[in-house]
């Protein structure tokens, strides 16, 4: 169903208010299964790991620093740091746009 401009009426204008629901339900379930996602993210070379996990809402869960990156500068590990949370927030968000488009599917947009 598409917006018709000339036949305004309530059928075209959108959705159905049961679909309307429907939609909103998936959401409210969406938001319920990112609050429980885990993603992580990591950075450095095989046993020298700087590794994130970051929930759906991005807020970071767990951060584990091999212990002999310990030994490293501050410099180092700042970097590794960074790029971890870097990479545990590319992950995350690829995996909020898969839930999202899942959520979504079946469903008819207007327009």
């Amino acid at each position: 169903m598409s917006f018709d401009p000339i036949n305004f009426t309530k059928e075209n204008i959108g959705p159905s208010r049961d679909q309307t629901a429907e939609m909103q339900n998936k959401m409210m379930e969406m938001q319920k299964k990112l609050a429980s996602l885990e993603v992580e993210g990591s950075a450095g070379l095989d046993s020298y790991l700087v590794k994130v996990c970051l929930n759906g809402r991005y807020e970071a869960v767990r951060v584990t620093v091999d212990p002999l990156l310990l030994s490293q500068t501050v410099e180092v590990l700042n970097g590794l740091l960074a790029a971890a949370i870097t990479d545990a927030a590319h992950r995350t968000e690829a995996a909020i746009q898969r839930e999202f488009m899942n959520a979504m599917q079946g469903f008819k947009l207007p327009g």
